[in-house]
């Protein structure tokens, strides 16, 4: 099992090789399992991407899909948005490195890894 850190803001960074073999892991939504769009913290630290946080807001006692705990509004992951959009990514068909990779690569390059790993 991966070993996994919680960084400032709650969200789960993996660790070690884990982190390496899935370098966009710490931008992953934990309800849609893609890169963060939008994201915001919720008042327990984690975070979501903005539409899937409002689907879990929508029950009437609404909890984190993480901790479980009371679920509110939360504020926008202003800096979270920006390590995605300056992180340093690789193609895994050929290696080439790229930066300021945005969202539509971001979401080709996930898709690309998930069918090579099949």
């Amino acid at each position: 099992m991966a070993a996994q850190q919680r960084d400032c803001g709650g969200a789960a960074q993996l660790a070690g090789p884990a982190a390496e073999a899935d370098p966009l892991g710490r931008f992953t939504c934990p309800v849609c399992l893609e890169v963060y769009e939008k994201p915001v913290q919720v008042p327990c630290g984690h975070v979501f991407c903005s539409a899937c946080l409002q689907e879990c807001l929508k029950p009437k006692k609404p909890v984190c899909g993480v901790c479980r705990s009371a679920l509110a509004p939360g504020v926008r992951a202003v800096e979270l948005e920006r390590q995605i959009e300056s992180t340093e990514t690789s193609c895994h068909g050929c290696r080439k490195n790229d930066y300021d990779v945005d969202e539509e690569d971001m979401m080709n390059q996930v898709l690309q890894r998930s069918i090579i790993d099949q």
